[in-house]
């Protein structure tokens, strides 16, 4: 607690702030309100005076001029900085009309060629993402105010299809722009997104930069499932060769990528696919660790068994 009027405290924090801006902002973060946020007064001795304040209680009024204070300081201190900016958004749906227009104006005018403007266009699409899935909770912001900010963040957004999709794939349950409610519907939409996201990476990059993707991302087998859903419209042998050039790599992540398409697409082709795996797999001296993983999401049958055991005793050892 404190004895100092709301103005004291509001021109403590703007001194403050001359010297100190990052402390500051990180203070204003914590004392901002936010939606359905609830707070309590200071515990005091109850039968002792170890000097009580004697300021009186806070009126609805110095707690309005007290957020409106807040709100100021923090829109000041986020000028030319879009990363405060898209810190603000955290308390959107607590600034009056005024508060919000302003914000809106600073991010309209925040520079696109940040070095940082990656980072921010994904934090800036969840926030967009979150409020759509739920348009009729009490913090959700208005859907005309998330119209500006769409428009903004597609300036926002990355060029290349690696960066710009990587939020797919770094996510199990990435945030999408649907009702939270729709499980089914999420499912589907999410599932047709990665895709669409491997055919535009293949399209635009081509399959290194596909594979440089799959060795970064934080779920390789979300990807190695989309390539193999890809592969539908193209031929068994491409999928091969996808799987080939990722097992030269070996690297965990391949590794991961490579059970995932390999099971996926063996529902489709059968055993087919499983000719040609043990086909390319021998041409190209894949290693052990690599054909193993091609079997992993098989079945665990006695065929798959016998699968294992034919390509040699290294193999059986590491199944």
């Amino acid at each position: 607690g404190t004895s100092v009027p709301i103005e004291g405290r509001l021109w403590v924090l703007r001194e403050l702030a001359t010297r100190y801006p990052d402390g500051v902002w990180d203070l204003l973060g914590k004392i901002h309100p936010r939606p359905g946020e609830t707070s309590f007064g200071t515990q005091e001795p109850s039968w002792r005076d170890f000097g009580r304040s004697e300021l009186s209680p806070l009126t609805r009024g110095e707690r309005t001029m007290a957020y409106r204070g807040y709100a100021e300081l923090a829109l000041e201190l986020a000028v030319g900085s879009l990363g405060r900016q898209i810190d603000l958004l955290e308390f959107f749906g607590e600034y009056g009309p005024e508060y919000r227009v302003q914000l809106i104006s600073l991010l309209s005018r925040a520079s696109s060629d940040s070095r940082d403007s990656a980072t921010e266009w994904e934090r800036l699409r969840d926030f967009i993402a979150r409020n759509r899935s739920f348009p009729d909770a009490q913090w959700s912001v208005k859907a005309k105010d998330l119209d500006q900010l769409e428009e903004f963040a597609s300036q926002l957004a990355p060029k290349a299809p690696t960066t710009l999709h990587r939020w797919l794939l770094d996510n199990p349950w990435p945030e999408l722009p649907r009702d939270a409610n729709d499980f089914e519907g999420r499912d589907a939409e999410l599932q047709r997104r990665r895709d669409e996201a491997i055919e535009e990476i293949l399209k635009v990059e081509g399959e290194l930069a596909l594979c440089d993707f799959m060795l970064q991302t934080k779920y390789p087998h979300l990807v190695g499932s989309a390539v193999a859903r890809v592969s539908r419209t193209r031929t068994a042998s491409w999928l091969i060769g996808v799987i080939s050039a990722w097992a030269k790599v070996g690297a965990p992540n391949a590794l991961h990528a490579i059970r995932a398409a390999s099971g996926l697409r063996r529902e489709v082709d059968g055993g087919a696919w499983i000719d040609a795996l043990l086909k390319e797999g021998t041409a190209m001296r894949w290693s052990a660790t690599a054909r193993v993983s091609c079997f992993l999401d098989f079945p665990p049958t006695s065929e798959t068994f016998e699968l294992v055991s034919s390509v040699g005793l290294e193999a059986e050892r590491l199944y």
